[in-house]
């Protein structure tokens, strides 16, 4: 009877408790240490060409900078606006729902495409170049003419114009990041100042036409509207933004855009890593495979006799 206590009473626990023996656990380490001597240069040859291959591949591709702007929403309270008459209260609250709209505004096609125009984003080497990952330089060998086939070049790319924007909101703030990703950082900054600027003209056109309707005694205020679609208008086609604030309108952009001053893309390093550990690990696992299946041959053959 094995005895389980230690000292008065104690109760005392192994220290491995799986499914596996012991034995079979250690027999299984010695096994790879002597995999790990005889077939330790495999293992490092899998991954220095796992290594090598990820350098020449980051080599091929071309560094990426990003630009970021934030647009501030700002609710605002309208106090006795119009006539006696009509004076009444207007209360501009957003909530989450309206935020999301107004993101999907900043991101719209029609918004974009004037971005993509204006800016001429369709001669850009980060449009015309499809061979910046391994995922579109397989689409691009697959299907070298476009998407579909049939998808004319303007369109496939507008499409790549908008896969490089990312549009998000910061928490549950009314502050909205833009960024873009381009080989040219300047360029970077100029479309992320262009789309806050469409959007900003969006949305004084959108003033505009509301003050018209209302009557002849906002006809001043449409006409400070007019006067700011056109420095946004501007804006849209320079990507620079203006020093003055939209007064007239409850957005405001903040600041000039933030560029990263080294590329973001392609990470060398954390590639590196990434494939020194694959090839370490994969490479031994597959010696421990071969190994369990030349064993469980030979102790088949045994049997046999």
């Amino acid at each position: 009877m094995t005895d389980h206590t230690l000292g008065e009473g104690r109760p005392s626990f192994p220290l491995w408790q799986g499914d596996t023996s012991p034995g079979e656990v250690s027999r299984s380490l010695r096994l790879l240490a002597t995999l790990a001597r005889k077939r330790g240069l495999l293992v490092l040859a899998w991954t220095v060409l796992l290594v090598g291959l990820g350098a020449v591949y980051s080599a091929l591709l071309r560094p990426e900078y990003t630009s970021t702007i934030q647009i501030l929403l700002q609710p605002r309270q309208v106090i006795n606006d119009g006539p006696e008459d009509r004076r009444h209260y207007h209360q501009y609250v957003l909530d989450n729902q309206q935020c999301e709209t107004e993101l999907a505004l900043v991101t719209s096609q029609e918004a974009l495409r004037t971005v993509y125009q204006a800016l001429r984003i369709g001669e850009s080497d980060e449009v015309r170049n499809r061979f910046d990952s391994i995922s579109s330089s397989l689409r691009a060998l697959i299907n070298p003419t476009g998407t579909a086939g049939t998808t004319p070049d303007y369109d496939y790319g507008f499409q790549r114009f908008v896969g490089r924007i990312r549009a998000r909101r910061t928490g549950l703030s009314y502050i909205l990041n833009v960024t873009y990703r381009s080989y040219d950082p300047d360029q970077a900054s100029r479309v992320v100042g262009s789309i806050a600027n469409a959007y900003v003209a969006s949305r004084l056109r959108s003033a505009n036409t509301r003050y018209r309707l209302s009557g002849p005694y906002l006809e001043r205020r449409a006409e400070l509207l007019r006067q700011q679609v056109a420095v946004a208008t501007e804006g849209i086609r320079t990507g620079k933004i203006p020093e003055k604030d939209f007064q007239e309108l409850d957005v405001r952009i903040l600041g000039q855009p933030d560029t990263t001053l080294s590329p973001v893309y392609p990470r060398r390093t954390p590639l590196l890593v990434t494939l020194t550990a694959l090839g370490l690990v994969s490479g031994s696992l597959a010696l421990l495979f071969f190994a369990y299946r030349a064993n469980t041959k030979r102790n088949n053959a045994s049997s046999l006799y």
